[in-house]
């Protein structure tokens, strides 16, 4: 494993990182994709670690994850891994809360789930610029950072271009962001010359865009069951992605779209980790070969940058979620 210093800490964090939506280990309706056994939670987990993995992120809103992560490494060594969960959303489908009681709450379960006394990075969840709970819940994370219930504070922005609306009067530690090949907005000039200035982590996820970015998603017509997430795209979304992939395929047609999909994200300086979400062990070593930890050369990131600079890849919003 490759590791970078963060700008936020003392420590270091692996380049790759494991994003837990997907360990969900639940099947409820539009949010998740189909569950998979604990079993095989503990083992993609165990692997992660012994790959060396640092990074964990997770949320209360992603099913049983905080819990089955907290199982996992309750007798690792602390010191060794970087916890990262979130505040401000209880369940999706739910609407976003930020009041002081809520994310006092919140805090607390997490540390319960984690088996840990202190959580590393807390990101508030895509705030919106006119939430007037957002300032009271920045600091009362202020105070829990004080008390040393957590280490740091970031923001999960539901698009880069957010940032722009927070970064005056909220000093983050990180920012997670979607960052592929097929979503580029990171690079919106006035944002991408903050960034380049500020001193803050970026975490990247959607690395793959849901499991979209695949040779089998380029090869053949996939169809979602109705309890897979993927499943809430419509057709004509799904159909630009696959569009914006054969093009970067052209640029060489022997490199597996995988391999330059999470090689593009790591050839960005500004990234300190990519988070990738697997749900099976196998998915997890390939992610980890080796060959995903070369920087792609100068002239095939450009052409990549080109193309989203040429074309606009997200068309269309995914379907509502129904809670049922």
């Amino acid at each position: 494993m490759i590791f970078k210093q963060l700008k936020s800490s003392k420590k270091k964090i692996s380049i790759i990182g494991l994003g837990s939506w997907s360990l969900a280990n639940e099947e409820y309706k539009n949010f998740f994709y189909n569950k998979i056994s604990k079993k095989e939670i503990s083992k993609i987990l165990g692997k992660a670690y012994e790959s060396g993995i640092n990074f964990y992120d997770t949320s209360p809103a992603y099913g049983k994850s905080e819990t089955l992560i907290g199982n996992e490494f309750q007798k690792k060594r602390r010191d060794k891994i970087l916890l990262c969960t979130k505040v401000g959303l209880n369940k999706f489908g739910q609407k976003i809360n930020f009041k002081i009681k809520n994310i006092d709450s919140q805090i607390s379960k997490s540390l319960r789930n984690l088996k840990t006394d202190y959580i590393d990075y807390v990101l508030i969840y895509n705030p919106k610029k006119n939430d007037k709970d957002m300032f009271n819940c920045y600091n009362f994370l202020i105070k829990q950072k004080k008390m040393g219930k957590i280490k740091h504070i970031g923001i999960s922005l539901e698009t880069p271009s957010d940032y722009l609306k927070f970064y005056k009067k909220f000093d983050f530690d990180l920012i997670q962001s979607n960052f592929n090949i097929l979503d580029n907005r990171i690079y919106e000039k006035k944002l991408w010359d903050i960034l380049k200035n500020k001193k803050i982590d970026i975490v990247a996820r959607s690395i793959f865009c849901f499991g979209f970015f695949t040779e089998k998603f380029l090869r053949l017509k996939i169809d979602y069951k109705k309890n897979d997430y993927r499943s809430l795209w419509p057709t004509t979304q799904i159909k630009s992605w696959r569009k914006g992939l054969q093009l970067i395929k052209k640029i060489n047609p022997n490199i597996d779209i995988e391999n330059i999909a999470l090689r593009f994200v790591l050839t960005e300086k500004l990234i300190s980790s990519a988070l990738v979400g697997v749900r099976s062990v196998i998915e997890l070593n390939k992610n980890l070969s080796s060959n995903n930890f070369d920087k792609l050369n100068k002239d095939f990131f450009e052409k990549i940058k080109h193309i989203n600079k040429s074309n606009n890849f997200f068309i269309q919003r995914k379907k509502e979620h129904k809670i049922k």
